[in-house]
């Protein structure tokens, strides 16, 4: 009691000279990086952006958290995606893949390959030796392969290994050129014979030209939207947005208006980034969460001598109380 006048004393979670008020938790916007903050009972609850938890949304989650790479590949976390960057000896998106230093083929004369970790080992056959098993004993010591044809020195005998528009045993036939036999086509492109002894090289995604040897940037026509940055890989692009937008190509605007944020049927209006709410008539606040004061007046109306119609207006309702004198 103050001065003689009664005061009333609050349970937990309401406020005002009555108690009549809820307390707002959200009141002090305790959530970050949120879409909208939910008032409960003497607390709240934060709906977070996609890509943050934490009781305020304040934990930014990583892509690279599950550790998505293997093989001692380094994760780097770009937003909604991720890039693995693989230690020596591994490929694919992941690192999943051991790289076989035996693909090339390096052993020759028959040499058999056994893949090692960043190398290889050849298991040369008779008469031959070095790392590649290019070393020949000497059944070509008299040169027999005309036409400058190579020469390999085999356990019995040799063999001849014939430049294009030759042929036999020691390449002294003339035949027609096959332009594709020496593979000018690169990067595992197809090589087509064309006229003429020319040749025409179909190109695996991401090369061009006529070797089919130069990269191509996937990149160079702009492809990202709306402030979105590039990253060239080897068979297409990846577009890292900027806030607000999503997409392959950032071309799609992220709708903050998604999970109904204004309370008390106010209007959302989607923002870049945000929103804002038009509150209905009666309420306030930036998410209308906040009840305007009331305004009470009253109208005396005497419409006869012996009756008087009183008119109380609260708020935006009218109550007609008829007083008989």
């Amino acid at each position: 009691m103050e001065n003689g006048d009664p005061t009333c004393k609050c349970y937990e979670g309401y406020t005002g000279e009555l108690c009549d008020a809820p307390v707002s938790s959200c009141a002090d916007n305790p959530c970050q990086n949120m879409k909208r903050c939910v008032d409960l009972e003497g607390d709240y609850r934060c709906v977070c952006k996609e890509g943050y938890t934490g009781k305020n949304c304040e934990d930014k989650i990583s892509v690279c958290d599950s550790d998505p790479c293997q093989n001692g590949g380094e994760c780097r976390d770009y937003g909604y995606t991720f890039l693995c960057f693989c230690t020596e000896g591994f490929h694919g998106s992941r690192c999943e893949y051991k790289i076989n230093e035996c693909d090339s083929n390096p052993c020759q004369n028959g040499g058999r390959c056994q893949d090692l970790h960043l190398s290889y080992f050849c298991i040369c056959p008779q008469n031959t030796t070095g790392k590649n098993c290019e070393k020949l004993m000497d059944n070509c010591l008299n040169n027999p392969c005309q036409n400058e044809g190579t020469c390999v020195s085999l356990d019995q005998g040799y063999k001849c290994i014939c430049p294009p528009g030759t042929d036999g045993p020691n390449c002294e036939v003339s035949v027609t050129v096959d332009p594709c036999e020496s593979a000018p086509c690169l990067n595992n492109a197809i090589c087509l014979p064309g006229e003429n002894g020319d040749f025409f090289c179909m190109c695996k995604a991401g090369y061009r030209g006529r070797m089919c040897d130069i990269p191509v940037d996937f990149c160079q026509s702009g492809p990202c939207l709306n402030g979105g940055e590039c990253m060239n890989l080897y068979d297409r692009f990846v577009c890292i947005c900027a806030d607000g937008y999503t997409g392959d190509t950032c071309e799609e605007d992220i709708d903050d208006c998604e999970f109904s944020p204004c309370w008390n049927g106010g209007t959302c209006i989607d923002l870049l980034d945000d929103f804002r709410c038009d509150c209905p008539p009666g309420f306030t606040g930036s998410l209308c969460e906040d009840t305007l004061e009331q305004e009470t007046t009253t109208e005396i109306d005497v419409t006869t001598p012996s009756t008087t119609e009183q008119t109380t207006k609260v708020g935006f309702y009218l109550m007609y109380i008829d007083v008989y004198v």
